[in-house]
């Protein structure tokens, strides 16, 4: 699987207020490219909600601490 974040302003306001991450938009895809429908978004959005001032990234190196 991998998981990809796409800012964009307009494709966002279909997002409750409360699950947005800024202007960004989360999605899982499987590895033949599907989109995982079954995947819990609100658990993206909450993590990088905590990135606020950093435009809602991580770095590589906080990604690979937090594994």
């Amino acid at each position: 699987r991998y998981f990809v974040m796409e800012k964009s302003a307009e494709q966002t306001q279909d997002i409750p207020e409360d699950l947005r991450a800024g202007d960004w938009r989360f999605q899982w895809f499987r590895a033949d490219g599907t989109v995982n429908t079954e995947a819990d978004l609100a658990t993206c959005s909450a993590c990088h909600r905590q990135r606020r001032g950093r435009d809602y990234l991580y770095t590589f190196h906080e990604l690979r601490e937090a594994e």
